[in-house]
């Protein structure tokens, strides 16, 4: 289910800016405004998901109706065109005053179909082609979209190339890697039975045209449509400074993983899993590595970001630095009140990607045990709208009620040598941008350097830099050196001022 992104950032933005103040370059503007991370950690509290509102908003008749197994496997019905197609029955709703059938259409979308507008079928569901997906879509307001077929997914997109591809490599590596661990973990994996589609808008404005969001959703999943909705914001990515960016990246591998669980059957269509879980496994999975190499432009070399997922279980570093920056000193009932919540705040979520790493790691039979009575969970089965804490009886089944051990083993997990020697500070270890400039004028050189956390104002820099140079008769040399982290960043500061 979405997250939120917050502006957490604005601290690392401090760090860097008092070497900036070091440089003597620190313009007004540079200087950040906004609330503080621990301020706005502190007021947050449990929330609905968008997504989750968004399933309880459209099936709002029919969430109080249990459901029952499907009495055929597949339906003819008609889809929005009017055209009948054969959908995969996925269960029936019946309360006396309603006689629905959940149906799955060739295109992945779920419909709720009266069961007197549905006819016998004995012909075996299949998924529509990429192609004509891409079809409809261009039929029905995307025209101007761009298409991409890749594997099982359907790209469709409006932003720019770069933001496309950053997206894809997101998406792309991290596929086989969450399979081949969920296979390990003895779970039958499916092929995706009709294309999984990944929809980006070009702009904020047209993401909420569609389907208003709250203000700090970036991405989302929708169980209904099955899509993976995102938009390109560009102060989220390339121009912003790397915590937020990989918040942001982390978000949108999230969303996928989302997607992923409920096309391999891992996670059944509209199944409701406790929200800890339902979190905190796409959280386990999430993390990306996040690099930065130079490139050449003419004859200067200038910095630009890589993305990609290398392999499940990577400490999640935005997670681990919540638990290690606001883990309360409270009592022993932090993993029996965690796995009964019905709704998570952003340090629910980081709470939720500890305890699943803890029992992934340690109690690796329990948990794929867990995970395989999880997926035998039933389309709207179970309460949508809880309002308090819930007992997680599979929970109790695989790992049994001594919630204080696990507390207790978990903590111990997350603090091992391992786990922290693979923890990176997120804040102390963002990569930080230098840029220096120097010309000859009368036999003399004149060097200014420029440090920021930001590739994209890096290169901002370096344009007008060259502009006003230009300008001015000069013929300046550009350097730019990428720095693992602040303390690198300062050291070499310090040698290009000669101090």
């Amino acid at each position: 289910m979405p997250l939120s992104i917050d502006k957490t950032w604005l601290r690392a933005s401090l760090i860097c800016l008092a070497l900036l103040v070091q440089a003597g370059v620190v313009d007004a503007q540079d200087r950040p405004a906004g609330q503080d991370a621990e301020e706005q950690a502190a007021e947050e509290g449990p929330r609905v998901s968008p997504a989750q509102g968004l399933v309880e908003k459209q099936l709002s008749s029919l969430i109080d109706i249990k459901s029952t197994p499907p009495e055929a496997a597949t339906s003819y019905v008609r889809d929005a065109d009017g055209k009948a197609v054969i959908a995969k029955v996925l269960c029936e709703l019946r309360d006396g005053k309603v006689d629905k059938r959940m149906l799955m259409l060739p295109t992945g979308s779920l419909v709720f179909a009266d069961r007197t507008d549905t006819r016998p079928c004995d012909r075996p569901f299949q998924g529509c082609s990429r192609l004509t997906l891409e079809k409809q879509l261009r039929a029905h307001g995307f025209g101007e979209f761009k298409f991409v077929h890749d594997g099982y997914y359907l790209y469709a997109y409006n932003c720019s190339e770069a933001f496309y591809q950053h997206t894809h490599s997101i998406i792309s590596t991290m596929m086989a890697g969450v399979v081949t661990q969920l296979r390990e973990w003895g779970l039958e994996v499916k092929r995706p039975e009709t294309p999984m589609v990944i929809l980006i808008f070009p702009s904020r404005e047209a993401f909420d045209r569609y389907e208003a969001m709250p203000k700090g959703v970036a991405a989302y999943y929708n169980t209904i449509t099955n899509w993976v909705y995102l938009y390109e914001d560009n102060d989220l990515w390339d121009a912003a400074p790397e915590f937020a960016m990989r918040q942001y990246a982390y978000t949108v591998a999230h969303e996928g993983i989302h997607q992923v669980l409920h096309n391999t059957g891992i996670q059944q269509r509209l199944s409701r899993w406790p929200a800890w879980i339902s979190e905190g496994l796409p959280e386990y999975f999430c993390p990306l590595r996040v690099s930065s190499h130079i490139v050449t432009q003419g004859k200067d070399k200038m910095p630009e970001r890589v993305l990609k997922w290398q392999r499940p279980g990577r400490v999640n570093d935005i997670r681990m630095w919540e638990i290690m920056r606001y883990a309360p000193q409270s009592d022993g009932g932090i993993v029996e009140r965690l796995i009964g919540e019905p709704r998570l705040s952003s340090y629910g979520y980081a709470l939720s990607w500890g305890l699943v790493h803890y029992l992934a790691s340690r109690e690796p039979e329990e948990f794929a045990a867990y995970l395989g009575d999880l997926s035998e969970m039933k389309p709207l089965q179970g309460n949508f709208k809880p309002s308090a804490l819930e007992r997680d009886e599979l929970f109790v089944k695989n790992f049994g009620e001594d919630f204080m051990r696990h507390q207790l083993l978990a903590d111990r997990h997350l603090k091992s040598a391992k786990i922290q020697k693979e923890y990176d500070d997120p804040f102390l270890n963002q990569t930080v941008y230098i840029v220096t400039r120097t010309y000859k004028k009368s036999r003399v050189f004149y060097t200014t350097a420029k440090i920021t956390l930001s590739p994209f104002e890096a290169r901002e820099w370096r344009q007008r830099e060259a502009e006003k140079m230009r300008l001015q008769g000069h013929n300046a040399a550009f350097v730019t050196r990428v720095c693992d982290n602040i303390k690198e960043a300062r050291y070499e500061l310090r040698q290009i001022l000669g101090n």
